[in-house]
């Protein structure tokens, strides 16, 4: 998997996490049996597919928590970032198959303002394994050690290729948010992570 620098296998590089993981991230835990949630590491952005480039979304962080662990970090409400954020959906995954079954499930959750970063990964992650046919998987919190060996295994974690609302114009753009992958085929997640 590459980060958006370029970068690959260093744990401080895997900067795509943040509330939507990627598709690999899912792939592994599904290879595993469980899935894990790191709040250890500085995940508080994630990519999707914009019409003309790659979009990273981020979430902003009230400032005296920054210096903090992740798991006690706290999500700043005072920026517009939710309405921004549904907007830049909105314009990447509007025309996709399936946006309008699950957008409105996503953004009732982050319309709550749930201030707490780990809680609201973890209600987000909760609320999307059932669609992608993974309810099933345990949900675990790991420590940074842990994590280390996690991202190794998950870069060489293959992901195959799906259809893509942008695909004509870009070709398959791999390893974006789950979002990506969910707004796109829909139900048949399931099937693709039992291939």
């Amino acid at each position: 998997m590459e980060a958006p620098n370029g970068h690959l296998g260093d744990t401080r590089d895997i900067s795509v996490f943040g509330l939507f993981p990627p598709v690999s991230y899912f792939q592994f835990a599904a290879n595993r049996g469980e899935i894990s949630l790191f709040t250890n590491l500085e995940l508080s952005h994630y990519c999707i597919s914009g019409a003309n480039q790659i979009e990273i979304l981020r979430i902003p962080l009230l400032h005296e928590s920054k210096n903090k662990t992740p798991i006690n970090w706290q999500i700043s409400y005072q920026h517009k970032w939710v309405r921004e954020h549904q907007n830049a959906l909105r314009t990447a995954y509007g025309k996709s198959p399936f946006f309008e079954f699950y957008d409105y499930k996503l953004f009732e959750i982050l319309n709550q303002q749930i201030t707490s970063f780990p809680l609201l990964q973890e209600t987000l992650i909760k609320q999307i394994l059932p669609w992608l046919g993974l309810d099933e998987l345990n949900v675990i919190s790991s420590d940074l050690e842990k994590s280390r060996h996690y991202f190794r295994s998950l870069l060489s974690t293959p992901t195959k290729e799906y259809s893509q609302v942008f695909e004509t114009k870009f070709g398959h753009r791999k390893n974006l948010s789950i979002i990506d992958l969910l707004f796109n085929i829909g139900p048949e997640c399931a099937a693709y992570f039992r291939q």
